[in-house]
């Protein structure tokens, strides 16, 4: 996204847009931080045209970007330096002539400085948000009333002994679904004990109380820089990609209701390694369905593509090297054999 999205608008001559780019997708929406104080959201049309808008915040910088999880309001919440979030509200074309633009809803003032980063919890927990900070907390707070996000309730604070690390993720809205399925909060940690990297589940019961566990013991992850929850629904069970020095997958289902007296409430069902050679930039991604599995490593331009069998299980389907890109920008064709391989993906 980084390297290919389009920013050839006339409006937008002479934008300079940082290497470092903040972004945020939300449907057919992509919010990016341009730098100085302005944020561009571009929707994708489906007849392949793009709608442009653009807004002016008050601070100087911008450190992260989310949408809020709503599926009523297309809703953007910016993190300022300034220590707080505030949430921008999409707004229609009106028959006055007004354009669509984007209008300050809510502030949430976050208390205290120094935080790290935050993200939204499934829509049906009730907006909940998970911000963490270089003290070694999660602090989970939830918005009562949707229509009012200048008020937040704290719900609790989830004290760690161990660092975290870039990658706090919630499981996906599935949950909304499968009500036996709680959410899960993945945290991944590292302490001066082992050299390597921890992921540390939390998962919550209908009055957000938590119940933790390391998710896999005796970690062999020497770094962590992508974790992703799948989006395939389940009953029973959970199934996260983690890209390391490998591609990791591993299901685990709940052995029984949450009690906080259970050593172990997951139960691991399967951890497969996909590929090789990967390092400490590389990356994971799930298609939509969940039926693949895109493996990016770092340095040489070859992607490595991974796809679900009959069996459930993974295994290596092919890969995509520059030269196919460079064979596609000048127009040459690169038909591919089709094999089994090919045709259940395409199906």
């Amino acid at each position: 996204l980084h390297s290919t999205f389009n920013m050839s608008n006339e409006n937008n001559a002479g934008i300079e847009v940082d290497e470092k780019m903040i972004y945020a997708q939300k449907d057919c929406r992509i919010a990016i931080y341009l730098g100085d104080s302005t944020i561009q959201v571009t929707r994708l049309l489906q007849d392949d045209s793009e709608e442009i808008v653009q807004f002016l915040v008050s601070y100087i910088d911008v450190l992260s970007l989310r949408w809020y999880p709503s599926p009523y309001r297309n809703t953007l919440a910016v993190w300022s330096i300034e220590g707080y979030i505030e949430f921008w509200d999409e707004s229609n074309a009106n028959s006055v002539g007004n354009e669509k633009e984007y209008k300050l809803s809510g502030k949430m003032d976050l208390k205290f400085r120094h935080v790290d980063n935050f993200d939204f919890a499934s829509h049906h927990l009730g907006f909940i948000i998970a911000i963490w900070d270089v003290k070694k907390e999660i602090h989970l707070y939830q918005a009562p009333d949707e229509l009012d996000l200048n008020r937040w309730i704290r719900l609790t604070t989830i004290p760690l002994s161990m660092t975290i690390d870039d990658w706090v993720v919630w499981s996906s809205d599935r949950t909304f679904y499968f009500r036996d399925v709680p959410p899960m909060l993945i945290v991944s940690v590292s302490d001066k004990s082992f050299t390597g990297k921890k992921l540390m589940s939390y998962l919550f019961d209908s009055s957000v109380q938590y119940y933790t566990e390391e998710l896999i013991e005796h970690p062999q992850f020497p770094y962590i820089n992508k974790v992703q929850f799948s989006p395939v629904s389940h009953k029973i069970d959970y199934e996260i990609a983690i890209a390391s020095e490998v591609i990791h997958v591993v299901k685990f289902k709940i052995n029984r209701a949450l009690e906080k007296e259970n050593e172990k409430n997951l139960h691991l069902l399967c951890h497969e390694t996909l590929g090789e050679d990967l390092n400490e930039y590389s990356s994971v991604s799930y298609n939509g369905c969940g039926s693949l599995l895109l493996g990016v490593p770092s340095g040489d331009f070859d992607l490595k593509l991974f796809q679900r069998g009959k069996n459930n299980k993974w295994s290596f389907f092919r890969s995509m090297k520059k030269e196919e890109f460079d064979d596609v920008e000048t127009g040459s064709s690169n038909n591919l054999e089709k094999d089994d391989a090919s045709e259940s993906v395409e199906q």
